[in-house]
C-alpha cells in the first residue's frame, strides 16, 4: 500500500470512527446536560471505538454559543430549543 493509500485509509478510518460515536451520543443531547459532558462521552466514545486522541478539543456548543464555531465546551447546559454544535 502506498502512502497515499495509506493516508487514505486513516482518514476512512477516522471519519468511521467519529461518525459512529455521534451516533452513539445524539440520544443525550437533550436538556439539562452541560456541553463538557456532551464533549467528553463523544471523546470517549471516539476513543472506544480505536481513536488514538482527539485531534484538538471537541467544539461542543450550544445556544448563543453555537455562533462560536470554534468555541470550548462550558458547563453551559442545553436548554430547550437550543441550537447544538457538535
Amino acid at each position: 500500500m502506498g502512502q497515499r493509500q495509506g493516508e487514505l485509509a486513516s482518514i476512512t478510518k477516522a471519519v468511521r470512527i467519529a461518525d459512529v460515536a455521534f451516533e452513539r451520543i445524539l440520544c443525550l443531547v437533550a436538556p439539562g446536560i452541560r456541553e463538557r459532558d456532551l464533549a467528553a462521552e463523544l471523546e470517549y466514545q471516539m476513543n472506544v471505538l480505536g481513536s488514538e486522541r482527539p485531534a484538538f478539543e471537541s467544539a461542543v456548543v450550544s445556544g448563543w454559543r453555537s455562533a462560536m464555531p470554534h468555541g470550548l465546551p462550558s458547563s453551559k447546559k442545553l436548554e430547550k430549543g437550543d441550537f447544538v454544535n457538535v
